[in-house]
């Protein structure tokens, strides 16, 4: 079941299920039932549109994005190969998943106890299902052409503002490329800092209508579209990578 779901990014937005059984025969080698697959590569039913899919690829593959977390050489990565991947850790640590894919190829890897109790040595799916994944991933695309995930039509790329993901105007903020379901890129551009309330004990943003303990200052700030705010440069925690 999670190798059919994440099969869907993987597949355009179709979803293809899987028949892990191809072929039973008797003890004569008599052939009792087959599976036989359909003749067209994309087969199945479309359950997301091809450019949210795409999107949701480029997230699980980009390794800058887990950096924090899991480091720049872990075992997510496959050499220069641009692979989609997603770890995961139910809470008891009884089931510990690693999945990633390119257009091409899925590997999906469980690591838990057949009785159902949870690991005393896991911690994490980096440290867990993702050795054995990475073992099988790197085996499979060996020497193998980049495949990168197709574009669709009805995405677009916008270079937009890195703090805020405005578009960047004359505001001379640090950018990066995006990719967006065209109609759904931004349209403000980034104004740079303003003047806002800080609480001085939290150096984040005053609440509204405090008026004690705060004092004004310029800062960034990102306003999402139910009209919360968050400030960028204000100071916030760091994660930890554990291991």
């Amino acid at each position: 079941e999670m190798a059919t779901a994440f099969g869907v990014f993987a597949n355009q937005g179709y979803r293809i299920d899987l028949h892990p059984i191809l072929k039973i025969t008797d003890a004569s080698g008599k052939v009792i039932e087959e599976y036989t697959p359909p003749s067209s590569p994309i087969f199945g039913k479309r359950v997301l549109p091809s450019g949210v899919a795409y999107i949701i690829s480029h997230i699980l593959l980009d390794n800058n994005a887990r950096l924090a977390a899991f480091g720049a050489t872990s075992e997510l990565r496959i050499g220069k190969q641009p692979v989609a991947v997603k770890t995961g850790t139910t809470n008891d640590y009884r089931d510990n998943w690693t999945v990633g894919y390119t257009p091409t190829r899925l590997v999906i890897t469980w690591v838990g106890n057949n009785d159902n109790t949870p690991m005393g040595n896991v911690t994490s799916g980096i440290t867990g299902a993702a050795p054995i994944w990475n073992d099988i991933m790197t085996h499979l695309l060996n020497e193998k052409p980049a495949q990168w995930p197709p574009k669709p039509a009805d995405v677009v790329v916008k270079n937009v503002c890195t703090p805020s993901g405005l578009l960047p105007g004359n505001s001379g903020c640090p950018t990066r490329f995006e990719y967006f379901i065209k109609g759904m890129e931004p349209k403000k551009f980034e104004g740079g800092k303003q003047k806002v309330f800080i609480d001085k004990g939290t150096n984040d943003l005053a609440k509204p209508g405090q008026t004690e303990n705060v004092e004004e200052r310029e800062e960034m700030i990102v306003t999402d579209v139910t009209g919360d705010r968050y400030c960028v440069t204000c100071p916030h925690p760091e994660p930890s990578p554990t291991p």
